[in-house]
């Protein structure tokens, strides 16, 4: 992963400013996430990944409580980070299942977290492991 310096001069480029306190802490993993999230909506589709993909192999993600205020919120942001990653790694390599073990993870990190169900839909993250198996096929 390139260093976060990179990044910031890449969105600087696209005119897109990250706010100050988003830099305060640049080893933290949510500032990470914050960065690949202005990233892919920036279209800088290779980047975000590169981001994310790291942040999956170091399994950086964890419930900290000074970022959460509950542990549901904890949920949503991993489950979603699962999603965008399945997401970016389907539109870069136009394979689909190398996206489903994103989105196994994102299911298992449901699992048994009913708490999280009015925030997040499982069946909406269902529907897409199928969509993407369909295409595998």
């Amino acid at each position: 992963m390139k260093t976060l310096e990179f990044y910031k001069k890449n969105l600087q480029e696209k005119g897109i400013e990250l706010e100050a306190g988003i830099l305060k802490n640049e080893e933290h993993y949510f500032t990470k996430l914050c960065v690949a999230h202005k990233l892919e909506d920036a279209g800088c589709v290779q980047e975000a990944y590169e981001i994310l993909r790291h942040l999956y192999e170091t399994s950086a993600v964890r419930f900290d409580r000074h970022l959460f205020a509950s542990y549901e919120d904890y949920l949503e942001e991993k489950v979603k980070y699962f999603v965008s990653l399945a997401q970016l790694s389907y539109t870069l390599t136009h394979n689909p299942a190398q996206s489903l073990p994103y989105l196994d993870e994102a299911l298992i990190t449901l699992d048994g977290e009913e708490s999280a169900y009015p925030y997040i839909d499982r069946d909406d993250i269902e529907k897409l492991r199928n969509e993407y198996m369909n295409l595998a096929v």
